[in-house]
Formats: C-alpha cells, sequence, structure tokens
C-alpha cells in the first residue's frame, strides 16, 4: 500500500495507467456541462489521451453492448467480474475512435485486453473517453458511481482524499 499524499486526480490519473496511456480532465460530480451550460451530474470521469490510444478492461468481462449515437458517439458497455470488494458490476465508454475486430456483442475479455481506441466522436470537445462505472443499488438498478474508492483500492492506495482543489481541468480541456 502507498501512503496517499496525491489528490484525487493524481491518484485516477496513477490507476488508469493501469486501463489506458493519458490523464484524468473530469471527475465525476456535478459542473456545468460545457456544451450546454447547463449544470448536471457528470456520471463518470474523463480520461483524455490521443486519439486511438488503446484502452484496457479494467476486470474480466463480457461486452454487452456496443452502440453508436448521437451524444455518445462509438460506445460500448461491458458487464464485470471485478475483484472481491468492488461493487462495480459494469463500466461504459463513449467518444471511442472504433473497437478491435474481435470485439462484438458477447466477447469475453480477460483483465487488460483491448476493448476499444479512445476517439473524439459524439458531443465531444476533445479526444477523451467518458468512463462510467456501474453499482446496483438496493432494488438491482444500475446506477452510476463515483469510480475513486474503488480504483484507488485496486490500484493499492490506501486512503482516499476527502478534500480536492485539483479536480477540474484546465483551460481548454476536452470535456
Amino acid at each position: 500500500m502507498h501512503l496517499l499524499l496525491l489528490n484525487q486526480t493524481e491518484v485516477l490519473n496513477a490507476c488508469y495507467r493501469k486501463f489506458a496511456e493519458g490523464r484524468t480532465a473530469w471527475m465525476f460530480g456535478y459542473r456545468l456541462n460545457p456544451i450546454s451550460k447547463l449544470p448536471q451530474l457528470h456520471n463518470g470521469v474523463d480520461l483524455a489521451a490521443p486519439i486511438g490510444t488503446a484502452l484496457f478492461a479494467p476486470w474480466p468481462a463480457k461486452v454487452k453492448r456496443v452502440w453508436g449515437d448521437n451524444l455518445n458517439g462509438n460506445a460500448i458497455f461491458l458487464e464485470h467480474t471485478p475483484p472481491e470488494g468492488i461493487p462495480i458490476v459494469a463500466s461504459s465508454y463513449a467518444h471511442l475512435a472504433g473497437y478491435p475486430a474481435e470485439v462484438t456483442l458477447g466477447y469475453e475479455l480477460l483483465e487488460g485486453d483491448t476493448f476499444a481506441f479512445l476517439g473524439n466522436t459524439g458531443h465531444s470537445t476533445g479526444p477523451h473517453v467518458h468512463a462510467v462505472f456501474w453499482v446496483r443499488d438496493k432494488n438491482g438498478k444500475l446506477v452510476p458511481t463515483d469510480p475513486l474508492p474503488f480504483l484507488a483500492a485496486v490500484c493499492g492506495f490506501a486512503e482516499i482524499p476527502i478534500h480536492d482543489a485539483g479536480n477540474h481541468p484546465a483551460e481548454g480541456e476536452p470535456t
């Protein structure tokens, strides 16, 4: 375990190296949507990197949906078998450039397998992936969750920072 002396953005940047090369551009939480200019819940985290950056399965997974639309661009939904103690049962990824040819509905991924390539499709202000991590609520419904506590635990951080002054992007960051 590492002694945590990092802010939330630094923790996510360190953890994401397991899943893709890039840096955190936006955290989970309420914000002004950069396109609509209206307040809304940003239900995932955004990782900025060059178009075509490979994305790796964070845990074993099965591809449950592959689609494209005006909002998400190219997107994929994965159902996971996470490590013990991690309640995340699914994840979804939007604004993708594309997928390896073998990644189709029902395809089984091992941890670390490439499942998609980062892009700039749909409602996007620059190259990034919008990653949403899903848990089941008490009624069994899938709901998005802040992945920081779970990713930090997977990455070996003993504690989670409560306050973070550095969770907003610099001027001109993709969203």
